[in-house]
């Protein structure tokens, strides 16, 4: 086996680590392809003829060894762990005899006991439990810093080792020399296929595919994928749902099931911006829809840890009873001007007029909901379920079990399902929710044009008369233009219906949008219709239930921070229910809040806000809004009853004021946009079809899947009969249906001004210029229209203008890379704002300015605003002073430096941008970023440091230097100190041990970076010219995660799992020292 193809073989497997960014060689990772060649050929006994003894013997020194048959695995072993190692990037479990004798004897055990070959060992879920359940040295494997899955990469390593042992052994069966060796060699076709499986194997590392149902976790037997990052396992029993994220019941009903009963809380509740422990639609459909109230073994049963419990009964007690009486802060949320006019909400009382009692008139506790059922000590939970099979009422007994992060599920005793609970399980999966959301977004609110029409058609003559009517939008979606005064619906329907989604809208005013309780599609819908976020950065929360809040959270993490208008009781509630399920001390550190008051007059966008309380089962807040002499009003989740209201004043439930508000306050507006559904807690269709006539043509009904023609009226002596329903309409989602209350002409002109103003404003590089030159700057703009596929730039020309696109599409085409798609309030052509000469020479009409990298085509009809070149140039040098040396002339910089930091943003940026933009989508870290994020990850890089093969970078326990670090070039050694020696601020190499390898696009340091804590491991240079991007501290924390919610908070969460596995770390590190 010496030279000749061997050598080729062992070449062409680092040429596949290598191809993944991976540096690791064959002699590091000591594969010895003689031993790989023996092994293949040897003959194992069957394992009824196995008498001899097998298994691990410990000496007295503590030193491992692998006795009996098994030892002929362990070739296998080191070949299944340098896969490992590769794809995870650790090193930790290289070279490590303890864990190799391990790992080589559950292969051992798992050999194919049919056939008896050697190769391959049997792939099932004993195989995967033994890897859970083996303890030792094999907890190594679960070492990965938020890596893929731990046990589907088990199994891919051990079928990838499988498959070059075959490869082996056909190989030396059908190649032999001349003088009888074997000859092995990467040029056979058995090895180069396994070397191309391998390949394949090692580049499924990093985030996702863009297939949706790319990297999944280990899952088998009767557990199958649902939807994002959520399982289910079929039992004779019941369904049995791993993963809870929001609207999941319209999925099971979607697919023709009805929602399960029995659900399990992943490992993580709450993972890029999704909550996966949103239980409170699931208890309410079995409580309420499935009579649990009648029948409590039909209770929703869920189970998770002791800490996930609890969390979950937070945010699900403010969901189902409110605040608590200490935590409603009316005497707060109403203006005392309101006060003295006598009006007043008394929440408890109404809520005790609303809320679901028992039979005996109380309100029943949490347990009557749902059957919580926590893990025990040993990860076990056990519970009874009782299900029909034809007429026979039976019990079924169910026990899972978590170990390790693998969950096993068994019925009757008997093992039906094994899934990966690892908390990568919602990590990988992260964008895949969007994904899949936005094709159903796009389902809805693109239905067939002729029916659109029609329903158009019917909606303008019922609305005839009313100053209110449909915008006449056949434009593609990107080149939406906001109405002076109007609304778009994004959903018009409820939690329980599965065709539509959940009420909320935006509200235009002056072109600027105000969100009301976005959906969880928001994002999507926005994307969608090219509407940039800045646009939808103010929004309204009316309450705390799932249907109207879900989507809040993704809004608050996707970028800038939002401001958030409502009461300050239903912020605490919100921030309540919503640290408990993120983990979170404080979430309202990530967006702004605006308290408004009953009473109270709020000033958004330049419409005058209203603000009350409806009548909910829990603190609810309505509005209307004038503007333009046009009014808008909300009712929010609401029982609109007049007799109710006329019982409530008798029993002074309620006072003369608060009735008159809850029955008179909405309806005087233009346009009213009011909710419906199942009474007491909302509004019944045949109540609002009491309403006047005038009334009716004005009302919007949300909250509602459908209107039916009749409804049932009670007459003279408790008579019932049907009377038909008239003038109600729910209207229609999408930007194409927006809803345009009509203003005077000089609005419209003023509305787009300021528009243009508030997308100018934003561009990422003027934001250190000052307030005046930003505005004299937009003085000096133009707006310039383009038809698709007209040039706006061509690649070579000067950069004499520099471009923000204020509606529709642009295409960016580079020479040699993929065309990049801009939309509102991106930019291009940054290269006209740079100054020659340092930003001091005064600038001269004829110098040389830089060249336009890439041509740039309008996509689809285009409006853009142009600045040139020479107007920032004049902007910026006024008032600065002219002096000569040497003959040549210069200027103070009285201006503050504005320039400076143009230059420096644009050079950084222009110089990091290409790395930054194909390496940080890999790194867990920076993954899902937008292009303005990693610009302004790149516009804040202080320093680029270039360092030698093994040079020290930082040592453990270090405290200067708090930068975070991106890998540019080459590989960084993370190595930890073995926990039994002192701890210090200088290497100990001899005592420490590589226990991960960061590569090109990974970054690391973000533990010193953000605690202030020593640096918990030692990080050395594995390659010559090594090249690391540093962010230092001061610069990152307030120009990145002071701007980006979501950068904020992907490093706030990274770095407490970092903590954790750190911890475990340690530990593994201190298991490796003492084997």
């Amino acid at each position: 086996m010496e030279g000749g193809k061997g050598e080729e073989f062992f070449t062409a497997i680092e040429a596949a680590w290598k191809a993944t960014g991976s540096d690791l060689t064959c002699e590091e990772l000591q594969l010895s392809l003689p031993d790989l060649v023996k092994a293949s050929e040897s003959h194992p006994v069957p394992a009824a003829d196995c008498v001899a003894p097998h298994g691990i013997e410990t000496s007295e020194d503590g030193t491992v060894a692998l006795i009996g048959p098994s030892l002929s695995y362990l070739p296998l072993a080191k070949l299944f762990l340098a896969l490992y190692a590769a794809i995870h990037r650790l090193p930790l479990v290289l070279n490590n005899i303890a864990l190799e004798s391990r790992v080589a004897l559950i292969f051992y055990e798992h050999r194919d006991k049919v056939t008896a070959p050697q190769w391959p060992v049997r792939i099932d879920d004993s195989l995967i439990v033994a890897f859970a359940t083996a303890g030792g040295s094999v907890d190594c494997l679960h070492a990965t810093y938020v890596g893929p899955n731990v046990y589907k990469t088990i199994q891919q390593c051990t079928e990838m080792a499988n498959s070059f042992m075959r490869a082996l052994r056909a190989d030396k069966k059908g190649s032999t020399s001349d003088d009888g060796e074997s000859s092995v060699g990467g040029s056979s076709s058995a090895t180069s296929d396994a070397l191309r499986e391998l390949e394949l194997c090692l580049t499924r590392r990093g985030p996702p595919p863009s297939n949706e149902f790319g990297h999944l976790p280990y899952f088998s037997g009767l557990v199958e994928r649902l939807e994002e990052s959520t399982y289910v396992s079929r039992l004779k029993c019941g369904m049995l749902q791993i993963g809870i994220p929001p609207e999941t019941i319209k999925t099971s009903m979607r697919k023709g099931t009805a929602p399960p009963q029995m659900y399990i809380l992943p490992p993580r509740l709450f993972t890029g911006t999704t909550n996966f422990g949103d239980v409170e639609f699931p208890i309410f459909w079995n409580f309420f829809i499935n009579k649990a109230f009648l029948n409590p073994n039909l209770r929703v049963v869920c189970i998770g840890t002791k800490s996930q419990v609890e969390r979950v009964c937070t945010s699900f007690t403010e969901s189902v009873f409110g605040p608590d009486p200490d935590n409603v802060y009316m005497d707060e949320d109403i203006t005392a001007a309101r006060k003295a006019e006598g009006y007043w909400v008394d929440f408890q009382a109404e809520r005790l007029a609303l809320a679901y009692t028992d039979a005996d008139g109380n309100r029943p506790p949490l347990s009557h909901y749902v059957n919580f059922q926590p893990f025990d000590e040993e990860g076990r939970a056990s519970f009874t379920h009782l299900y029909k099979e034809g007429e026979e009422q039976k019990e079924g007994h169910i026990m899972v079990e978590l170990n390790k992060g693998l969950l096993r599920i068994y019925e009757e005793e008997v093992l039906k399902g094994v899934l990966e609970m690892t908390p990568a399980m919602s990590a990988d999966e992260a964008k895949i929710p969007q994904r899949l959301s936005a094709q159903m977004n796009k389902d809805q609110v693109i239905p067939d044009k002729e029916k659109e029409k029609e329903d158009a058609r019917k909606i303008k003559a019922i609305t005839k008369g009313t100053g209110i009517k449909y915008a006449d939008l056949v434009l593609a979606e990107s080149t939406f233009t906001p109405p002076v005064l109007g609304v778009t619906f994004v959903g018009t329907s409820h939690g329980f219906d599965p065709k539509g989604h959940t009420t909320g809208f935006i509200i235009w005013i002056n072109g600027n949008g105000v969100l009301v309780d976005p959906p969880t599609n928001t994002i999507e819908f926005l994307a969608h219709y090219g509407i940039h976020p800045q646009f939808v950065s103010k929004v309204i929360l009316t309450h705390c239930h799932s249907d109207h809040d879900s989507g809040l959270i993704r809004l608050i993490l996707a970028g800038k921070k939002i401001e958030l208008y409502t009461t300050k009781t239903v912020n605490e509630s919100y921030k309540r229910k919503f640290n408990a399920i993120t983990g979170i001390n404080d979430l309202g550190q990530y967006y702004t809040f605006k308290q408004v008051k009953v009473g109270g007059s709020y000033m958004i966008h330049g419409a005058r806000f209203e603000f009350d309380y409806s009548f909910h089962v829990i603190p609810t807040v309505r509005f209307k809004l004038s503007f333009c002499d046009r009014s808008i009003a909300y009712s929010a989740d609401t029982c609109y009853n007049p007799q109710t209201y006329t019982q409530l004043l008798e029993k002074k439930t309620i006072n003369v004021q608060r009735e008159v508000s809850l029955r008179m306050w909405l309806f005087d507006a233009d346009m009213i946009i009011h909710e419906s559904g199942v009474p007491p807690i909302h509004t019944a269709i045949s109540d609002l079809n009491n309403l006047p006539t005038a009334t009716k043509k004005k009302l919007f009904i949300v909250h509602c899947s459908g209107i039916p023609e009749t409804v049932e009226r009670v007459v003279e002596e408790g008579k019932k009969i049907q009377v038909p329903v008239t003038d109600l309409k729910i209207p229609k989602c999408g930007c194409e249906h927006t809803v345009v209350l009509p203003v005077k002409p000089k609005k419209e002109g003023y509305a787009s001004a300021l528009r243009h103003f508030s997308i100018f404003c934003d561009v990422y590089f003027f934001r250190n210029i000052a307030p005046a030159k930003v505005n004299k700057l937009f003085g000096h703009t133009q707006v310039v229209k383009y038809q698709p596929g007209q040039t706006i730039v061509t690649k070579g020309e000067d950069s004499n203008d520099f471009f923000i696109v204020l509606d529709g599409q642009a295409l960016v085409i580079f020479p040699r890379s993929s065309p990049v798609v801009l939309g509102k309030g991106q930019t291009f052509g940054e290269s006209a704002l740079m100054l020659e000469d340092n930003f001091t020479n005064i600038a001269v009409e004829g110098s040389p300015k830089a060249s336009r990298t890439a041509t740039v085509q309008a996509h689809t009809k285009c409006k853009v605003l142009v600045l040139s070149s020479d107007s920032f140039r004049e902007v910026l040098h006024e008032n600065k002073t002219p002096y000569t040396i040497g003959g040549k002339e210069f200027q103070t910089a009285e201006g503050g430096g504005d320039d400076k930091g143009v230059r420096a943003d644009i050079e950084r940026i222009q110089k990091y941008r290409p790395f930054l933009r194909k390496a940080l989508p890999r790194s867990f870290l920076f993954a899902g970023l937008s292009a303005e994020h990693i610009d302004a990850i790149a516009a804040v890089i202080e320093e680029e440091q270039t360092y030698a093969k093994d040079e020290l970078i930082f040592s453990q326990g270090d405290c200067s230097d708090p930068s975070l670090m991106i890998v540019m070039n080459g590989s960084v050694r993370l190595l930890k100190q073995d926990p039994g020696m002192p701890s210090a601020a200088s290497p100990h190499l001899e005592d420490s041990l590589e226990f991960l390898r960061v590569e090109i696009g990974d970054s690391f340091g973000e533990l010193f970076l953000i605690t202030g804590l020593p640096r918990t491991a030692t990080a050395i240079a594995n390659s010559d010219g090594t090249r690391l991007l540093k962010l230092k501290r001061d610069r990152f924390m307030r120009e990145v995660m002071g701007q980006y919610t979501n950068i904020a908070f992907q490093v706030m969460n990274l770095v407490g799992a970092r903590m954790q596995e750190s911890a475990r770390m340690d530990n593994h590190v201190g298991t490796i020292f003492r084997e």
